[in-house]
């Protein structure tokens, strides 16, 4: 999978070895007034920060709904804190997905993470074209009841 970037908000250096040799921390789920920038806030509003997944989405690399994608960095913490944290990469990740559509996106709390990679081993044991749509209609209508 390629990775695409979009610079939405600011960064800073993760320490001073890290600014030496130019690492960069990421931020996940942290849209702060501060940390805006205006063509951030334009491609927020009008949802072109998703073009670049509306791509790995065309060529094949991303499915249209399934688990989220988490950060790399994460990968190891959530695996160890987690059972069956591994479940959710049976399947390509997707632009929206169950535990999105639930409402329990954002957060790093462990037990909100335990909460979305449930929802995650639900949609892939219960697949259906049905709950698809589901999730698709309730993402963009913003109900969380639906699913």
């Amino acid at each position: 999978m390629k990775k695409w970037k979009l610079r939405l908000i600011k960064t800073k250096f993760i320490d001073q070895k890290g600014a030496a040799r130019h690492d960069w921390i990421a931020f996940s789920a942290e849209w702060t007034p501060d940390s805006r920038t205006i063509t951030g806030s334009f491609a927020k509003k009008w949802y072109l920060d998703e073009l670049p997944q509306f791509w790995s989405v065309f060529i094949g690399d991303m499915s249209l709904v399934g688990p989220r994608p988490h950060m790399i960095s994460d990968h190891s913490e959530y695996a160890r804190a987690i059972n069956n944290y591994g479940i959710r990469h049976w399947v390509k990740p997707g632009m929206t997905g169950l535990a999105q559509a639930r409402g329990l996106s954002g957060s790093k709390d462990i037990d909100l993470m335990n909460q979305r990679i449930q929802a995650d081993i639900y949609y892939i044991e219960n697949w259906s074209f049905l709950l698809d749509l589901k999730i698709i209609l309730s993402t963009l209508l913003g109900q969380k009841k639906w699913v």
